[in-house]
Order: C-alpha cells, then structure tokens, then sequence
C-alpha cells in the first residue's frame, strides 16, 4: 500500500491487484436488540482485492474527509453471498477515510464519522 498528501488537500493510496487477506469467518444472524449471534462453523476465508483511493480532506480543524472515492481494481471474497461483498466494500471504503484522517494526525472519536458532515462522493 503506498500513500500519498498532495497539494490541495488531497490524499491518496493505491492497493494493488492480488493483495489477499486471510481470515477466518462465522455466519451471523441478526438478534433482536441489534446483536448478531454465530451460526454454524467457524471457516477459512480470503479477500483478494486492488483499488485506487482519493479523499480530499478539510484545511480547518477538526480535519475530516470532504469527498473521496473508492475504485476497486478487483475484489474475489471467497465467502461471497448475496449483500456480502456490498456490505464489506462499504465498510472498507469508511475505514480508509478513518485511516486518511488519522495519518494527518486527527482521531476519530469512538462511534463517530471520519467524513465530514457535508461529505460527497468524488466523481
């Protein structure tokens, strides 16, 4: 992963293609109240994925991402289901912007957004 501050605000981090996570995964199934209990065995899993990141981030303090954008180069996730590989690129694309913001030396406080509150998708 290589990560870039350009002039203008601007950061930007390019994962290439082949990059493999491995993990282990459990199944989970929605609680009443909002938790998630564990169904079925615990299985091996892989991500393998590339992608080209930007988020322009605010010149005021507190810093926050202003607009960024996601592109994935390839995303293989060996457990795939319907809504599951949505649902991990979305999380991911929010972790990057908490890891810009935090590689310029801000936090993110616990539950809260790295995205500022006028936040938009890059084009």
């Amino acid at each position: 992963m290589m990560g870039t501050i350009a002039p203008g605000n601007r950061i930007g981090v390019v994962l290439v293609n082949g990059s493999v996570i491995n993990m282990t995964g459990t199944a989970v199934s929605p609680a009443i109240g909002g938790s998630c209990t564990a169904v079925g065995p615990r299985l091996p899993a892989s991500l393998t994925l590339g992608f080209n990141y930007i988020g322009d981030f605010s010149s005021t303090l507190p810093i926050c991402i202003l607009r960024s954008k996601l592109t994935y180069t390839q995303f293989v996730f060996s457990l795939s289901a319907p809504g599951v590989d949505s649902l991990i690129m979305d999380k991911l694309f929010v972790e990057l912007d908490t890891r810009a913001v935090k590689t310029l030396g801000a936090t993110v406080p616990a539950g809260g957004s790295p995205r500022c509150s006028n936040w938009k998708l890059l084009p």
